[in-house]
């Protein structure tokens, strides 16, 4: 092309077709999925009030932005104040909606480093089957209607294994890409710190790459690769561990994350919410043994080595489930499973791609048996994908009701009108802390029935002391957040001269199931009416 101008000589400009991407139908596919996966998230916005654990982190984060740390929450949380400060930017451009779509928005992520990483794997047909079962299970879906520090965690280890995987593809910059896997990974322990037991299933799977390259196991210690990955796992996480060394150890020793059941009941949420999962990921694992034994003719000896190393990298991606077992600990177990479903969802996209390829594609020549066979396998394809839908919505349904509603207890509450001069103690403080939302003054409103500290004293003793003299304006008890502590504060109460101001009972679970919420205040009479007006507002 000539190009003839005033300034100068005639100049000669080369130029270069630049094409759109080809909509193709693997990549129409993979638009409507992660559609899909995202109206899921996003539709039942407002299905509930927000649950304790939304309302905390985003209660904290508008503290810790306002450089108040008075709650010392770097004891009881599980992760660093990353989550919070970024769920309370969401909460101030959006509310509850803005806290809700970037839960919404980080599952998504979550699902597309899933596909990525299943993609490069196994293929594209496995890599939209593993977006399948990732994006649409029932607590994926219900981890992407929260806001909670395990919505950063997740997709940062995604894209932990995303990088790995990457960087044992041809023609990549390798060193560069294990450096990112670890760095990654870091930010996923930063956001949450049980994404460290995730730290050997990936070593475990940059050990398994290298052996496919022909490396031995000497040969991996010394070319120092792993030391890329090693490294900003080290320095950042084992700094901030350094840092806040203290509160680690009490967040770990203490009891603010358990649950005890029975180890029946731990193993029944276990297999429904990965139990069908599980068996496909064993089926890729078959289809993965069996392409490797085939590529490389190994020998007998050799091929139980790989049996052994493979049971050993697979029982590293069970690593969680294998924790709430040993513990009995079902605390926050729907969401752990998430962390698991990043490693088992590539192995079952895998089995059902590589059983439609065994299926059909070893079947010559073209008969009618195997026409009936292809017929068969897609009507049970389609009969086993809107099974696992099915499934999926009703745990989403159970998971939409497994609180109570507070919305009553909040309309209640604003008619007391309730002020920076008052103190309102109660499990659940934060939700109520949310919604009435009094500003930076609201630090010292609320007290909470599991950390109130008085007077030197903590829990049973803190409570009854502080109750006794009537420090509280406002007390909420329930029977879902802190039904433990019931039996003793309430009969205190109405001794102490509070009187039950509202009750409301909500369904919880199934229609049949409710608890109920209480607010106390004091009464026109009695110990507390010297201290109190009946109205919190004009104390």
């Amino acid at each position: 092309m000539q190009l003839h101008t005033d300034a100068g000589p005639t100049t000669s400009i080369r130029l270069r077709a630049v094409t759109a991407p080809r909509l193709t139908s693997e990549r129409i596919l993979l638009l409507a999925l992660l559609g899909v996966i995202f109206l899921l998230r996003i539709i039942p916005l407002h299905y509930n009030t927000l649950f304790i654990d939304d309302a905390i982190y985003a209660t904290l984060g508008h503290d810790i932005l306002r450089h108040d740390f008075s709650q010392g929450a770097s004891k009881w949380i599980f992760g660093s104040y990353a989550y919070p400060v970024l769920s309370a930017l969401a909460d101030s451009v959006g509310g509850e909606v803005g806290i809700r779509v970037l839960g919404a928005l980080l599952g998504l992520l979550s699902s597309f480093f899933v596909y990525l990483s299943t993609q490069r794997l196994f293929g594209t047909a496995a890599g939209l089957w593993g977006l399948f079962f990732f994006g649409l299970s029932g607590c994926s879906v219900a981890l992407g209607q929260q806001s909670v520090i395990d919505s950063l965690s997740v997709p940062f280890l995604a894209l932990s294994l995303f990088c790995l995987v990457l960087a044992y593809q041809p023609g990549t910059r390798r060193k560069r890409l294990l450096f990112a896997a670890g760095l990654a990974l870091s930010v996923s322990m930063l956001a949450k710190y049980i994404s460290l037991l995730y730290l050997p299933a990936l070593m475990g799977l940059f050990i398994a790459f290298n052996l496919r390259e022909g490396r031995g196991l000497r040969a991996i210690v010394a070319d120092m690769q792993w030391v890329y990955l090693a490294v900003p796992v080290i320095v950042l996480f084992g700094g901030y561990a350094a840092i806040y060394y203290s509160d680690l150890l009490e967040v770990l020793t203490g009891d603010y994350s358990r649950q005890i059941v029975s180890r029946g009941e731990v193993a029944n949420t276990i297999i429904e919410e990965l139990g069908v999962l599980f068996l496909m990921a064993l089926l890729g694992l078959f289809f993965v043994i069996r392409t490797t034994q085939r590529t490389y003719e190994l020998s007998i000896k050799k091929g139980f080595l790989l049996l052994g190393g493979v049971a050993l990298l697979f029982a590293s991606f069970l690593t969680l489930p294998a924790y709430h077992l040993a513990s009995s600990n079902i605390r926050s177990i729907s969401k752990h499973d998430v962390y698991v479903l990043v490693f088992l969802a590539p192995l079952a996209g895998y089995a059902l791609a590589a059983t439609a390829e065994w299926l059909t594609g070893e079947m010559h020549p073209i008969t009618p048996m195997r026409q009936v066979v292809q017929v068969g396998g897609t009507v049970v394809t389609i009969v086993l994908a809107l099974g696992f839908i099915g499934q999926s919505q009703q745990q989403i349904r159970t998971f939409h009701r497994s609180w109570p509603n507070a919305a009553s207890t909040v309309d209640f509450l604003r008619t007391l009108d309730i002020g920076p001069r008052n103190t309102v103690l109660a499990s659940a403080s934060a939700i109520y802390e949310y919604y009435l939302d009094l500003g930076p003054a609201s630090r010292e409103v609320w007290s909470n029935m599991w950390y109130l500290e008085y007077q030197g004293l903590t829990g049973k003793d803190a409570l009854t002391t502080a109750v006794g003299v009537c420090t509280f304006d406002v007390v909420i008890t329930d029977d879902f957040y802190s039904p433990e502590v019931n039996w003793y504060l309430e009969p205190l109460l109405a001794d102490t001269g509070y009187k039950l101001a509202y009750s409301t009972r909500e369904d919880i679970g199934s229609s049949s199931s409710k608890v109920s919420i209480r607010v106390y205040v004091p009464s026109n009479s009695g110990e507390c009416a010297v201290r109190f007006n009946a109205s919190p507002g004009n104390s």
